[in-house]
C-alpha cells in the first residue's frame, strides 16, 4: 500500500501564510519563520508610513500644478543688515519673511514730493512725505545764502565748503546724525577720499587769508550801502553771509 506524500508520520507540515482565527475573527499573517501577526496592526503600521510621504507629494504636486510659489517657514532677522528693496521702494516682495531688516523711517522721501510736484499716489504712495535731514539732501540755495522758496522741503543746514562727503548718506541713504552731521549730505556715488584729500580735511577749514579777504569785501559792501549806492545793480557777484 502506498501512502500520499502528505500523509504519514514523514509528512511535511504545511502552515499557511495566513489564517484565521474562528472564535474571535482575526487574521493572521506569518511574517517569519516562528512569528504570526494579526493583519490588523500590518495595516495600521503601514498606513501611518504612506500618509505623510503622500500628502507632501500631492501638496508638492498641487503647488506646482496651480503655479504658486510654496512659503517657507517665518524667517528670523538673520541678517543684521537693511534691506535695500523696502528702504529704496516701500516695499519688498518677500514680507515678514524677508531675512533682512525692514524700518519704516528709513524708506527713501518720494521724489516729486522733494521737488514740489504733487505726487500722483497720493496717500497710496509707499514713499515717504516727510521732511526728514536723515533722508533729504542739504539746500545748495540755502548754503549759498539764496534759497527763495518758502515751501522748500531740502534741508537747511549750512556745512562748511570743504567738509567731506558723508558716506552713511550716500552709501546707505542714511545719515543718524540728521541736522548734526557737520558733512556733506548730497545724492550720488560716493568715493573713498585720497591721502592727499585727507590730509587737507585735518587742517584747518579755511585758509586764513581767504577769511582776512571776505571781511574785507563785507566791509565795504556795508560802507557803500550806508552812502546810499546799491552794490548788487551789477548783478549778484557776492552775497555776504553772518555766521
Amino acid at each position: 500500500m502506498t501512502s500520499s506524500p502528505t500523509s504519514g508520520r514523514f509528512a511535511r507540515p504545511t502552515t499557511p501564510k495566513s489564517a484565521s482565527n474562528s472564535g474571535t475573527g482575526n487574521v493572521f499573517v506569518k511574517t517569519g519563520p516562528n512569528t504570526v501577526v494579526r493583519a490588523e496592526l500590518i495595516k495600521n503600521k503601514t498606513t501611518k508610513r504612506a500618509e505623510p510621504a503622500n500628502s507632501v507629494s500631492r501638496t508638492k504636486e498641487d503647488e506646482y500644478k496651480s503655479g504658486k510659489k510654496p512659503k517657507a517657514a517665518f524667517k528670523t532677522k538673520l541678517v543684521n543688515k537693511y534691506c535695500t528693496y523696502y528702504h529704496k521702494y516701500g516695499r519688498c516682495k518677500e514680507g515678514d519673511y524677508c531675512a533682512y531688516k525692514h524700518d519704516p523711517n528709513r524708506v527713501e522721501v518720494c521724489k516729486l514730493w522733494l521737488k514740489g510736484s504733487e505726487c500722483t499716489l497720493s496717500n497710496k504712495c509707499p514713499l515717504q512725505h516727510v521732511e526728514s535731514a536723515h533722508l533729504i539732501p542739504y539746500c545748495r540755495h540755502f548754503c549759498k545764502g539764496m534759497c527763495l522758496k518758502d515751501d522748500c522741503h531740502y534741508t537747511h543746514v549750512k556745512v562748511s565748503k570743504r567738509a567731506p562727503l558723508c558716506k552713511d548718506f550716500m552709501v546707505g541713504r542714511y545719515c543718524p546724525a540728521g541736522m548734526n552731521c557737520r558733512k556733506k549730505h548730497e545724492w550720488g556715488l560716493y568715493e573713498e577720499p585720497t591721502e592727499t584729500e585727507s590730509e587737507a580735511g585735518k587742517k584747518h577749514d579755511r585758509d586764513p587769508t581767504e577769511d582776512v579777504i571776505e571781511r574785507e569785501k563785507i566791509k565795504k559792501l556795508r560802507e557803500e550801502m550806508a552812502n546810499g549806492v546799491n552794490p548788487f545793480a551789477a548783478g549778484w557777484t557776492f552775497i555776504p553771509i553772518d555766521d
